[in-house]
């Protein structure tokens, strides 16, 4: 059910604003559930996966910057 809950939230974000920038919220929910997993439930992640949550937010930077 959540699910349905966030597509819905995903296509009404998209009619009142920019594609770029809800595309690029839309992907930061993959660098929260890397860090919830980290942080909270003290899952051990290799550099490999800390070099990709830091690549994913500079590609959400760049999607969602003006340039």
């Amino acid at each position: 059910m959540s699910g349905a809950g966030s597509w819905l939230a995903y296509f009404a974000a998209l009619r009142i604003g920019p594609t770029a920038g809800v595309a690029a919220l839309d992907r930061l929910s993959l660098a929260f559930i890397f860090l919830l997993s980290a942080l909270a439930f003290r899952e051990p992640h290799g550099w490999q996966g800390w070099v990709g949550v830091l690549v994913l937010l500079a590609g959400v930077y760049l999607m969602a910057s003006d340039r």
